[in-house]
């Protein structure tokens, strides 16, 4: 019984584990993705009125890649 009882201790802390690294690299992802995209947000700011209607398209098409990157890492968070 004690072996039984020890076995499943194991297990379900071998799980929590492994649970608690997975959510700690989901955070992690996704942190990093907010902060890429604040960091565009501010070179974009610093940039404006020194940028053509084409280079602030190219400059918005990178946010809006960001910013999806941003939402798939808190959707699986």
């Amino acid at each position: 019984m004690r072996r039984a009882v020890s076995l499943v201790t194991d297990s379900t802390s071998t799980f929590l584990s492994q649970t608690t690294y997975a959510l700690i690299e989901a955070i992690t992802e996704y942190t990093k993705a907010v902060y890429t995209l604040t960091s565009l947000y501010r070179q974009y700011t610093s940039l404006l009125g020194k940028m053509n209607s084409e280079e602030e398209d190219e400059v918005w098409q990178v946010i809006i890649g960001a910013r999806a990157e941003m939402t798939s890492k808190h959707q699986e968070y």
